[in-house]
């Protein structure tokens, strides 16, 4: 069976579109971009604590792949507490998306166990830096609904 590579290009587009629902991206003249982060932890139902969070910088091209580029560990740091990121990323030039994943102890109304958790946020396309002298991004992380509030007070998950 002969097949045409002109097709097979065709076809791997065409999958790559269906599958990634490219809306928009951020370009970066340099297969790197930046983030930079002031992080806020609260806990509002009492005494919480964040174990660590990882750093994962996700490859969208004709597959979905993530890796963990960076893990900070806290030693269990009280909440609240101000946490700062800044760093660059090497990125893939088909599409990307970083996002955080947070562990963290703290337990909503009425619970005393099993209060260990972690959820998955990613990072809108807006804190993406191509140079440090963008702003730096502030998110609010309220473990007890597992919710991030923007600098400006809108809930973005």
């Amino acid at each position: 069976m002969k097949v045409n590579l002109t097709t097979i290009f065709i076809l791997l587009s065409i999958n790559f579109f269906i599958h990634n629902q490219v809306q928009g991206w951020k370009r970066c003249w340099s297969m790197q971009a930046g983030i930079n982060f002031e992080l806020i932890f609260q806990c509002s139902t009492g005494e919480g604590y964040v174990e660590k969070y990882k750093i994962d910088v996700c490859e969208t091209s004709f597959s979905y792949y993530c890796t963990t580029v960076e893990t900070i560990r806290f030693n269990k740091q009280q909440t609240p507490f101000t946490a700062y990121i800044r760093r660059w990323l090497l990125l893939s030039w088909l599409g990307f998306d970083v996002r955080f994943q947070f562990f963290y102890r703290c337990c909503k109304e009425g619970e005393t166990d099993n209060c260990e958790r972690n959820f998955i946020y990613y990072v809108s396309e807006d804190c993406y830096l191509c140079d440090w002298d963008q702003y730096q991004c502030r998110y609010y992380i309220h473990l007890a609904n597992a919710s991030v509030i923007s600098g400006d007070f809108r809930r973005l998950n």
